[in-house]
């Protein structure tokens, strides 16, 4: 029965694969099939191989900087993982060192601990964000250069001010990287900073 919204997920992942950035919301009562639809979709794509799929879900009792990446994150290292250390080497950013000072995760990859630094870690938490968004908006890109690239965000609900200046800088203009964002969230507890 929900025919007319997997044709709607599926043009936009083929706005993605013509290198297009996208962001679905997905939102409705709790209980209605937001996540049975996405996953419904989701598994059509990872079936065939068409895309790299990575998931986070905010918890409402979790309290962690970037929740809504979190697990995004944890996924991301999983899946350079399973590449071969030339292949992450070619998509890695020059500096790579900001982002991984914010999500440490990354660093369990070899070729990113083995990657160049240039100096300490960067005290000022504006210039850490900036210079580490940058990273991970280049990372992305470089990825998503390889293969189509798909980010679910379920319970944004419950997602904090650091994820959404983060996804926001993800998606914007000039040259976002060709992406596609599903962004799921009860309606009766919308958020009220993610993509704002």
């Amino acid at each position: 029965g929900r025919t007319e919204q997997l044709a709607m997920l599926a043009t936009a992942f083929e706005t993605v694969r013509n290198g297009g950035t996208v962001c679905v919301t997905v939102q409705g009562k709790s209980g209605q099939g937001k996540s049975t639809l996405v996953e419904h979709f989701l598994n059509s794509l990872l079936d065939d191989r068409r895309a790299v799929v990575l998931k986070g879900r905010c918890y409402q009792q979790e309290s962690v900087p970037y929740k809504a990446v979190d697990a995004v994150m944890d996924n991301l290292s999983r899946y350079l993982s399973s590449l071969s250390q030339l292949e992450v080497e070619a998509i890695l950013p020059r500096d790579i060192a900001p982002l991984t000072q914010i999500f440490p995760v990354l660093s369990r990859v070899e070729a990113v601990a083995r990657a160049p630094r240039s100096g300490s870690p960067i005290a000022d938490q504006r210039e850490l964000r900036k210079r580490a968004f940058a990273a991970m908006r280049e990372l992305l890109a470089r990825l998503a250069d390889r293969t189509p690239l798909v980010l679910l965000l379920d319970d944004l609900q419950w997602g904090d001010r650091d994820s959404s200046e983060l996804l926001v800088e993800l998606i914007s203009p000039p040259q976002a990287p060709a992406l596609l964002v599903l962004a799921c969230y009860r309606s009766e507890g919308a958020p009220q900073n993610v993509f704002a």
